[in-house]
């Protein structure tokens, strides 16, 4: 175990005591790692992990860190977790809890979960207006419960990776954030955006697209940016793109050759 996994195998942004959590975010880490350095996660201490931190499963409320419920969950968060656990039996049951619970993912007790109407959407976006240029926790520091349907409610390209991830038909208008974000983030994207479209291209298979490619192409340079050049899923992600496979055709015996090598300077 390096220095930057809890006793969970859970990476984070900062350095740990090989035991307790550097940060608040270590799902989503973790799933950047499983693409990275997947020998390095060990799944069944990621599901302890997860037991500890579910409040209540079908309201789809789950603590960032075990016994801990403040800062609430964040929608990285609800990424890294269904991201861990696509194309199991377990991701597949938390999904259909977080869609049944109309996409909401707070895990703050006080807050009943309700199916959106514009009477709610409108009270919840008056609030958050009023407060859009204080920090972000305002929102439950100050117990702002009307504000809660919107504030901790998946944006719809969130909603577009997740149903693809886990097998539904993303509706018109969630493809359309999906794919407008994915520009945003290649051209304009700030640092977190910028890792997070990464996850989202490779866990959906995207890399041969035309925006795919463009996401892959400066993937180094974003995890560079986001982690620094010392973090372990920097420098294991430079391996990666030193891996290459070239092809050579044999005369003799008329066939091609798929050769991997590990690319040098000078090459």
């Amino acid at each position: 175990m390096n220095n930057y996994q809890d006793r969970f195998t859970r990476f984070h942004d900062k350095p740990t005591d090989g035991r307790n959590p550097s940060s608040n975010n270590g799902f989503i880490y973790t799933a950047y790692a499983k693409h990275i350095v997947p020998d390095m996660v060990d799944q069944m201490k990621i599901t302890e992990c997860v037991h500890k931190c579910l409040v209540d499963k079908n309201k789809f409320q789950i603590n960032r860190n075990p016994n801990d419920p403040t800062p609430p969950l964040s929608r990285d968060e609800v990424m890294g977790i269904l991201s861990i656990y696509k194309n199991t039996g377990y991701g597949d049951l938390l999904y259909k809890c977080l869609k049944s619970n109309h996409w909401n993912f707070c895990n703050l007790p006080e807050y009943e979960k309700k199916p959106l109407n514009l009477n709610r959407i409108l009270t919840a976006a008056d609030i958050l207006y009023d407060i859009k240029d204080e920090h972000r926790n305002t929102v439950w520091k100050e117990n702002m419960i009307d504000a809660y349907p919107l504030a901790f409610r998946l944006p719809p390209s969130d909603i577009y990776y997740l149903k693809r991830l886990y097998g539904d038909k993303p509706n018109m208008l969630e493809r359309l954030h999906f794919y407008a974000e994915t520009l945003q983030s290649v051209y304009k994207g700030d640092k977190s955006g910028r890792v997070i479209t990464w996850l989202k291209i490779k866990d959906l298979g995207l890399e041969d697209t035309f925006l795919g490619k463009k996401v892959i192409a400066r993937e180094k340079q974003s995890f560079e940016e986001y982690l620094g050049k010392e973090h372990i899923l920097t420098k294991n992600i430079w391996q990666l793109n030193k891996l290459c496979v070239i092809s050579t055709y044999d005369l003799t015996h008329r066939r091609f050759y798929e050769i991997n090598f590990i690319a040098t300077n000078g090459l």
